[in-house]
């Protein structure tokens, strides 16, 4: 699941912009499709390979600049295809990988404090319960 929403996003994008390129001959949308997509569907693989955080990181980058990007095109333009469901996949997508990032990184700074000597016993306790 980690990995399928870059990944899906980035196809889709992907082919949004070889579709722009073949309907209306638009070169700029081929290329950006190609290039973030192809940025989404590395970001899932790298999940995939288990480096997590860069996958969730440029993730995050990708599909963020992809929302700004295409969501001021659709404010601008008002037509839902093709800025209004890029920018919409893109937004879901920067939330669900930020979200992943922040539980990553406290999941991580829960583990390093639970196994260190210094620690009260009752932050232990209290770390363990909370671990998923």
């Amino acid at each position: 699941m980690e990995s399928n929403v870059a990944l899906v996003v980035g196809v889709a994008t992907a082919l949004g912009g070889l579709i722009g390129f073949l309907k209306a001959g638009s070169v700029p949308s081929l290329a950006a499709g190609l290039t973030f997509g192809g940025a989404l569907v590395g970001s899932s693989i790298a999940i995939q390979r288990g480096s997590r955080g860069v996958g969730y990181l440029g993730a995050l980058l990708v599909s963020g600049a992809l929302a700004y990007v295409m969501g001021n095109k659709f404010l601008v333009s008002k037509k839902f295809m093709p800025a209004g469901l890029v920018a919409s996949m893109s937004a879901f997508s920067f939330v669900f990988y930020l979200i992943k990032l922040f539980l990553a990184r406290s999941t991580e700074t829960m583990r390093k404090h639970a196994f260190t000597e210094e620690e009260e016993p009752l932050v232990l306790v209290e770390v363990v319960l909370l671990r998923p």
